[in-house]
This record gives structure tokens, sequence and C-alpha cells, in this order.
């Protein structure tokens, strides 16, 4: 009776450390992409809550206007949204051409960070 003992452990070792590698590297790969379009869906959000933001001040100040005759921008306000803050700074000032305006129109700045 000839028996022969092969020995196929190593191989399936490495086989198995390959595999457990190739695999670690496409779970770090697909939850890096993940988090990256969490984070660019953040920032879109923040960009319509901005822009929501200054639209809500844009007509608040036009309300005023028409109601009082004078409306006033905040200088520095802080607002806090969804636990985000959101810092706004307005600023009116007239009309920067040397030319009389016959509409007595003044321009609005309103910038918000965050």
């Amino acid at each position: 009776m000839n028996l022969q003992k092969e020995n196929q452990n190593g191989a399936v070792l490495l086989t198995v450390l390959v595999i457990i590698m190739v695999l670690t590297v496409v779970v770090i790969s697909i939850m890096s992409v993940s988090l990256s379009q969490v984070k660019s869906g953040q920032q879109v959000i923040d960009e319509v809550k901005t822009e929501y933001l200054s639209e809500g001040f844009f007509y608040k100040y036009h309300q005023e206007m028409i109601s009082t005759g004078s409306a006033s921008l905040p200088d520095s306000d802080t607002i806090i949204l969804d636990g985000k803050e959101f810092s706004v700074t307005g600023n009116q000032m007239a009309s920067s051409s040397g030319d009389p305006n016959p509409n007595d129109t003044t321009r609005v700045e309103l910038q918000i960070d965050f």
C-alpha cells in the first residue's frame, strides 16, 4: 500500500488571506464612496437652506419697505437650523453710480455662511 499525503493547508490559507484582503479593499472603497455621497448630499441641503434663508430675509425686507417705508437688514445674525449654524450678514448700499437715482433704489447684499 502506497499512501501519499499531500499538504494543501498552506495553499488554502494563502487563498483565504488573499480573498480577505480583496474583500477588505472592496468594503473600504464602498464605505468611502458612501461617505462622500452623504457629504455632498449634505452640502446640497445646506445650499438649499441658505437660498431659502436669503429669500426670507429679502421678503421680510421688502414687506417692511412696503408697510413702513423703511427697512433694515441685520448687520450680523446667527440662525441655527437642524443643529447647523448659519451666519447672516446684511448690507445696504445706495446706488454706486454717480448718476441721480430717480427711483431711489438701494442695493441690498446678504451673505449667508455655514
